[in-house]
């Protein structure tokens, strides 16, 4: 699925007077508090470009009511945890820079509105636990590289609509618990991983358990 929300940044109207800026005008974001003030000028959840200046973006924009970006810099971020969780207007992934980040736990989880993300650079992140957990409107994602990836537990738990998945690289994973519950159109639809043998061997055999656990 590709889907291509970028905006000119004159499309979004927003008062950059009082804010620190970088060099290519964007806006500096340090903190969970000056989200919530950007918050205050974004009623309609149209967001202005932005950098991000912590290397920790837990729980940065959740439960916000962000629903695009006009430019995301997170060329900083090592840790995405929780850092979209709850945003229920938010309907696709925003374009990022995730070459660094090691762990992405929770970080679309009870997204309700989210249809799909990019093909993000997950080439160093270990934890995806909870990663679309209730992402209740997910269809599908792109192939991620999940070679280093040792914590899978409930990662698609919720994702009522997810119809397929691509083939994962699952060597490294020690833990899938409840992976794939829930996961009513997987399981009307017979499972369509591909037919993935290995990977589906492998996922059973740290705990996804049962029929796919698809209950």
């Amino acid at each position: 699925m590709n889907r291509n929300f970028s905006f000119h940044p004159d499309e979004v109207e927003f008062n950059y007077s009082g804010w620190d800026l970088d060099s290519k005008g964007r806006i500096i974001i340090e903190s969970r508090k000056d989200v919530l003030d950007l918050m205050d000028q974004c009623k309609d959840g149209y967001i202005p470009r932005l950098t991000i200046y912590s290397k920790i973006a837990k729980k940065l924009f959740a439960n916000t009511k962000v629903r695009l970006f006009v430019e995301l810099d997170t060329t900083r971020v090592v840790d995405m945890t929780e850092m979209f969780s709850g945003c229920q207007y938010l309907e696709y992934g925003p374009e990022m820079f995730t070459n660094n980040v090691t762990n992405m736990e929770s970080m679309f989880s009870y997204c309700v509105s989210l249809t799909g993300i990019p093909t993000y650079n997950t080439s160093k992140v270990d934890n995806m636990s909870y990663m679309f957990k209730n992402a209740l409107s997910l269809m599908e994602i792109p192939l991620l590289d999940t070679s280093n990836v040792t914590n899978m537990d409930f990662m698609f738990y919720g994702c009522d609509t997810l119809y397929k998945v691509p083939i994962l690289n699952v060597e490294k994973v020690q833990s899938a618990k409840g992976i794939f519950n829930r996961c009513h159109a997987l399981r009307s639809k017979g499972y369509p991983i591909n037919n993935d043998d290995k990977m589906l061997e492998t996922l059973k055999s740290v705990g996804i358990g049962g029929r796919y656990n698809l209950n």
